[in-house]
């Protein structure tokens, strides 16, 4: 048996859709680092859809009841990683808040398209974000993360 350390790590793009390429590619490296990753699509809002647009009415509700089912399902984990564009930060951001209402440990890494283009915003409510393509530097940042080592 290892007594190599196994974290809980969840990775959670928060999207109109559940395409998210760059998301699944670090994902994938998540789970080949740790493979009790636990990866989480919330699709928020249909904006690809036309009926969407012709019939505003039909998107979702995205309310509070659904960010404290969210938190109340991540707030356990070591690790959250989120993933999201500009038009779906607003969802992260209250899933945090009611992450840290809840008392959660979890280190909190936020990446994706609003991280790159606003860093300043992003990493007002995440204990660190992630700016362009992650695959290196993610890999870097989970290796000393999970040893206790500096990871800035």
């Amino acid at each position: 048996m290892s007594n190599e350390k196994q974290l809980d790590v969840r990775f959670v793009s928060v999207e109109a859709g559940i395409t998210a390429l760059g998301f699944r590619r670090i994902a994938a490296i998540a789970r080949k680092l740790n493979p009790q990753t636990k990866i989480y699509f919330i699709p928020v809002d249909n904006l690809y859809s036309l009926l969407t647009h012709i019939f505003p009415f039909r998107k979702s509700k995205f309310n509070s009841k659904d960010v404290e089912s969210i938190s109340a399902e991540l707030q356990d984990a070591n690790l959250i990683c989120f993933s999201s564009m500009s038009a779906s930060s607003g969802y992260i951001k209250k899933i945090i808040i009611s992450l840290k209402k809840r008392k959660s440990k979890a280190f909190i890494l936020w990446g994706g398209v609003h991280c790159t283009l606003y860093p300043d915003d992003a990493i007002k409510h995440a204990d660190a974000i992630c700016l362009g393509e992650g695959e290196i530097s993610f890999e870097q940042f989970f290796q000393a993360f999970k040893s206790g080592k500096d990871y800035s």
